[in-house]
């Protein structure tokens, strides 16, 4: 019952989340260029 409660709760808010997600990911994706090499990032985006 307990794990059915938790598929429901990201259900409903799993969307909203990512959609946070990308709406912040220029931001995050702009900090990690500067903190480490384009490579890494392109490798993490596979």
């Amino acid at each position: 019952m307990l794990i059915a409660l938790a598929v429901i709760i990201v259900l409903v808010i799993g969307p909203f989340v990512w959609k946070a997600i990308q709406g912040g990911y220029d931001t995050i994706l702009a900090r990690f260029t500067k903190a480490s090499s384009n490579a890494d990032v392109n490798t993490w985006n596979k």
